[in-house]
């Protein structure tokens, strides 16, 4: 309200003296002035409050973050953890492919050191992945889930898991998703056409 006023006795200065209206209490431009800086001064204090408050928060925030955060199971999503390790099995596995056809690029060495970090930090919060490819398979395992019936696949001598892709999940050493792919076992006579 006090700027409301301030502004409309300032504007009166831009018409010639015999048409200005004067506010009552801001009479002449020392009226005027007082009650700016009146009121900037109040604005003044209750912005220092405001950033005291501020940097109150802004402090304790800064404690909190300097603390080493307690992990447990408890305390991360278990759909979080398998999202998150989805994503980066499919990372390991792009990389793995490009490492395959000889993509020598520093990005990829930069990229393969980056899920190197992240897998650190996925082990400080008791996050666990792993691929399963090359693994021997049994149908008792509990950890994985073919993904049809196993396929025959030349030069093995039983069946093993030739492609892993979801991997399997643990959270504080407890199974939270089992993996999926592809099983496949030896050829026989009837399999070649």
């Amino acid at each position: 309200m006090a700027h409301q006023r301030i502004w409309a006795a300032l504007r009166q200065w831009t018409f010639p003296p015999p048409f200005r209206i004067s506010p009552r209490g801001l009479e002449g431009p020392g009226g005027i002035f007082a009650a700016l800086l009146s009121v900037l001064s109040a604005e003044r204090a209750e912005t220092h409050q405001q950033l005291d408050a501020v940097a109150k928060k802004v402090n304790e925030i800064l404690q909190s973050l300097n603390q080493e955060p307690q992990c447990s199971a408890n305390s991360l999503s278990p759909s979080f953890a398998k999202a998150l390790c989805n994503h980066c099995h499919r990372l390991d596995l792009n990389i793995e492919q490009m490492n395959t056809e000889n993509l020598n690029h520093k990005e990829l060495k930069s990229n393969a050191r980056a899920l190197d970090r992240i897998r650190e930090a996925l082990k400080t919060h008791h996050i666990e992945y792993r691929n399963l490819s090359g693994q021997i398979y049994a149908d008792t395992r509990g950890d994985f889930e073919p993904l049809g019936p196993a396929q025959p696949q030349p030069g093995l001598d039983r069946k093993t898991i030739i492609r892993c892709d979801r991997p399997v999940v643990f959270l504080d050493g407890k199974l939270i998703q089992r993996a999926s792919g592809i099983v496949g076992r030896p050829e026989q006579e009837g399999d070649r056409s």
